[in-house]
């Protein structure tokens, strides 16, 4: 058995934020920009990883391809590459070093797990290599680079915590 729910009443034509009658009104809230978290602008590779990828990447150039965003709008540099995301952090060049088979899915992966951590990744620059390389190739590349970069006195430029990831994400 169906109850009717009786006449069908037209809304009445008043302001749809208006609080309906008898129900308590809202107060308007004023939402703060997003909170300063303390990343500058960073437009050029750190030093001691420039220094690092003379070395341990010889003849791959990294070219500036602009913010994470501006890259994924853009959606021009596509396929297999090395990268570097670089941001300064309390006025410190810092960077992150990878390698994946999909440049545009990899970005939006970092982009993905900033928001859900709450990271701003509005300043955050990408550099992109894509050298004629092996995927064995390019991994072994960015292991080289890594693993350099955590030696005692090239340490605090880069946020990688270990040569390579073991699994893709």
């Amino acid at each position: 058995m169906v109850s009717d729910p009786g006449p069908w009443v037209a809304p009445a034509p008043t302001d749809p934020w208006q609080a309906p009658g008898g129900a308590p009104a809202f107060d308007a809230v004023e939402l703060a920009p997003p909170a300063d978290d303390g990343v500058e602008a960073q437009d050029e590779i750190p030093p001691k990883l420039a220094n690092v990828l003379t070395t341990h990447a010889p003849g791959i150039t990294f070219r500036d391809v602009g913010t994470l965003a501006a890259f994924r709008k853009a959606g021009k540099v596509t396929g297999p590459g090395i990268y570097i995301i670089v941001f300064r952090k309390g006025g410190r060049p810092m960077a992150y070093v990878g390698e994946t088979a999909d440049l545009q899915e990899r970005i939006r992966q970092h982009m993905l797990g900033g928001a859900v951590l709450g990271v701003t990744l509005r300043n955050y620059r990408l550099f992109v290599a894509q050298p004629a390389v092996s995927a064995a190739q390019r991994r072994a590349i960015e292991k080289a680079i890594n693993a350099a970069m955590l030696l005692p006195h090239n340490r605090g430029e880069t946020t990688n915590q270990v040569s390579e990831m073991e699994f893709g994400l």
